[in-house]
């Protein structure tokens, strides 16, 4: 009883975090500042 309660968490976790990112305006502009700086790395050390 209890695993599948667990298993059933770890399901509705894992569906609603893609969501919230795509949903979330702030998590997307985070997103995206972190690929911003990624991209700007090589380019300025800084």
């Amino acid at each position: 009883m209890l695993f599948t309660i667990q298993k059933k968490k770890q399901e509705k976790s894992e569906d609603n975090q893609p969501a919230s990112l795509y949903l979330n305006p702030f998590l997307k502009s985070i997103l995206g500042l972190d690929e911003k700086k990624k991209l700007e790395k090589p380019v300025n050390p800084q």
